[in-house]
């Protein structure tokens, strides 16, 4: 009783939402994907809500545990890490709130277009959630990136300077464990805000398609505003694409200097055994930056968005043609 009683306030509330936004008031076929969008919309705020609640706890959980590991590592190199990679996230988060309010302003300056403020909430809070949960994202991976290159330089200076036996393993152990924090910690971060970003893409693709369709339908509404939503709701699934693609790249260089070391110059076998041990690893325990494991979130993804949304907006047009040609 409660949850269908909830669930009538919940579908109350996107009626009241829907009728009060911009996009609904287009001729159909394209105010049902406005619905959809609205919707959207609202699924991406209550995402944000957990995701951020969690992430915060994650990442504090996260990079404590790998610099205990780096630390014990560094009695040869000691590199500071910690603050490049807050300075990184504030000027992503930034950056994106930078863009996105100036292509607002310019397109409602430029076609003075008349917006409520329900609206204003709905469209603005779940694209500031996006770019929030995209600096989040930037984050990580940047947290991913400066890891393993501390990983390379470490190993680099035990097999350059050539240290004594029992320090090289402990290096070589000490960054095996912070590469295990580092790999586990991203799998929970993918748990957490991996959804938001299936979500993100599949707004993109909506979106997209939404586009494609008014402009199809000749629709009044101006093409500016058009070409500014699909910006908006494009430029984030790029940036998650190219940050998680360059984590992906940092793990292979990683695993590419592992095997370029020469462990032949050390008379202990203790030391190849746990180099053998630590390739191993990361041959077979790379990060895994997907969407929730709908999909994996790199450059290719983008391309099959793209071809997705190109299907659905001639699918779309097909059903919209032939329910004209019945009505004639």
């Amino acid at each position: 009783m409660a949850t269908f009683a909830m669930n009538k306030v919940i579908m109350h509330y996107f009626e009241k939402v829907s009728a009060s936004v911009v996009l609904c008031r287009v001729p159909t076929p394209t105010k049902r994907l406005s619905y959809f969008i609205v919707i959207l919309n609202i699924f991406s705020v209550a995402l944000y809500v957990l995701t951020a609640v969690k992430t915060n706890f994650i990442i504090r959980l996260m990079w404590s545990k790998c610099l205990i590991h780096l630390r014990a590592a560094l009695n040869i190199v000691q590199p500071d890490v910690r603050e490049p990679i807050y300075v990184t996230a504030d000027f992503t988060f930034f950056g994106c709130m930078v863009i996105y309010s100036a292509i607002s302003i310019a397109t409602i300056v430029t076609f003075n277009i008349r917006l409520d403020y329900k609206e204003l909430f709905v469209d603005a809070f779940a694209n500031i959630s996006h770019i929030i949960v995209t600096s989040l994202v930037c984050n990580v991976t940047e947290m991913i990136k400066l890891c393993y290159k501390h990983y390379e330089s470490m190993l680099e200076h035990a097999f350059m300077k050539n240290y004594a036996d029992q320090y090289t393993i402990s290096i070589i152990k000490n960054v095996k464990a912070s590469y295990l924090e580092v790999t586990f910690a991203t799998d929970r971060l993918v748990s957490v805000f991996g959804l938001t970003v299936a979500l993100l893409y599949l707004r993109t693709i909506v979106a997209v398609v939404y586009c494609l369709v008014v402009i199809a339908t000749g629709d009044s509404t101006p093409r500016l505003r058009l070409y500014s939503m699909l910006l908006v709701h494009s430029v984030l699934p790029i940036v998650i694409s190219l940050c998680c693609d360059s984590a992906a790249k940092a793990s292979e260089d990683l695993t590419d200097k592992c095997f370029e070391l020469d462990v032949r110059t050390y008379t202990n076998g203790f030391v190849e055994s746990e180099m053998e041990s630590l390739k191993e690893l990361l041959v077979t325990q790379k990060p895994n930056l997907t969407a929730d494991g709908f999909f994996t979130t790199n450059r290719p993804t983008l391309l099959s968005a793209v071809s997705a949304a190109a299907t659905y907006f001639i699918v779309f047009l097909q059903f919209w043609q032939a329910g004209i040609q019945n009505v004639n």
